[in-house]
């Protein structure tokens, strides 16, 4: 017999977080998250996001055993911003395969159609986890390697799954892959950077991370103009922007969080952050042990082998778009990285429609090998749990 049950207790909370445990089991490229930061990302009473929306989160259980979960996420800012009754639903897990793991989808599903209809929203996208600003879409390209860091990771039966359960496919994102001397091209483009640099005055700096609350300000200030326009931007409140920022300051490499300024006003920025997933890997989820510490300790300072980062945000203030500063920003991580020990690097997620970004990738030999999918859910479809 399958039923739904909604979280209120730590511990349903906690079965919650360590599902995709179940779900992942003996996949090697399945990274384990940090329990504690998931514990956050799900208690709407602590984290920041839902100071002004709201999360209602789901269990399903087969004679007892737990077969899923979801959350129903009310994301008001994405309301006001693009004037739009749409929700969302994030989180989702099924561990069963076939006819059994549609049922459990379209349960699930079945309750967040049910708060939306609540919340008087009449459609809604996911998975988000719990916005686009976090991980986003399901894996549908690209499961033989393990995922970069705040990218999701899923079982390949998810897509499936999700359109027979009645939702449909809404957007793509892709990820590129771009390797050290993969680039023949890379001499012109940095001719090509050059000109740009000093035809406009481009100034392009490293965060000062000794004021860094000042530097996150700027950043705060132009990230809604440098992404308004993107297809699923959700505007993020200042106590959300400065608590994701924390919790990435001791994540950052200096040299690879850039500003870009034009006569001393800041006209665009980049964040590359380490694939600090590369050792998470190994500690099972659990940071704050002995032996995960000193596993950490051991592979990150007597063994570095992080080798990997993922550019993850990189935009031009929309004033400046056409200049072509993006040109001097991927010079400079082409000539940092390396140099830095950094082997390879992804950028992601680029939306498939995102024409420019693609060629741009492209015309420096980076080449897609995962790609994402955000569904689309209409409310009123008369879909029940069971």
């Amino acid at each position: 017999m399958l039923t739904i049950q909604e979280v209120k207790t730590a511990s349903d909370r906690r079965r919650f977080v360590r599902l995709p445990w179940a779900v992942n089991r003996n996949n090697p490229n399945f990274v384990p998250p940090l329990i504690a930061q998931e514990m956050l990302l799900v208690d709407p009473q602590r984290h920041p996001f839902y100071r002004e929306g709201e999360g209602r989160f789901f269990l399903a259980r087969r004679d007892g055993q737990l077969v899923g979960r979801i959350a129903a996420i009310r994301n008001r800012p994405y309301e006001a911003f693009w004037k739009e009754p749409c929700g969302f639903f994030g989180f989702y897990e099924a561990t069963e395969d076939g006819e059994a793991g549609v049922e459990v989808t379209r349960a699930l599903l079945g309750e967040v159609r049910r708060a939306m209809s609540a919340w008087g929203l009449t459609h809604f996208l996911g998975p988000a986890n719990p916005s686009s600003n976090y991980t986003w879409g399901v894996l549908v390209e690209g499961f033989d390697l393990p995922p970069k860091i705040m990218m999701p990771y899923n079982p390949p039966r998810y897509d499936a799954l999700l359109h027979a359960s009645g939702l449909a496919a809404a957007k793509d994102l892709l990820a590129f892959k771009v390797e050290e001397g993969a680039s023949e091209k890379l001499n012109r483009i940095r001719k090509i950077a050059a000109r740009i640099e000093s035809r406009h005055r481009v100034t392009l700096r490293t965060i000062n991370m000794r004021k860094f609350e000042d530097e996150v300000a700027v950043i705060n200030e132009i990230y809604n103009d440098i992404w308004e326009e993107n297809w699923g931007f959700s505007p993020m409140s200042s106590a959300e922007f400065e608590h994701m920022a924390k919790e990435m300051k001791s994540l950052m490499d200096p040299d690879l969080a850039l500003i870009a300024e034009i006569d001393g006003k800041p006209a665009g920025f980049c964040l590359v952050l380490p694939d600090i997933f590369e050792p998470l890997r190994h500690l099972n989820g659990r940071l704050f042990t002995p032996w995960a510490f000193l596993k950490l300790m051991v592979y990150t300072m007597i063994w570095p082998k992080i080798r990997s980062a993922r550019v993850l945000a990189l935009g031009v203030r929309k004033a400046y778009r056409t200049l072509g500063l993006g040109t001097i920003f991927y010079t400079r991580l082409f000539d940092v990285g390396p140099a830095k020990g950094y082997r390879m690097g992804e950028a992601s997620w680029i939306l498939e429609d995102n024409r420019p970004m693609v060629q741009a990738l492209e015309m420096m030999d980076a080449r897609c090998y995962k790609r994402y999918r955000v569904y689309r859910g209409e409310t009123d479809t008369g879909t029940s749990a069971s």
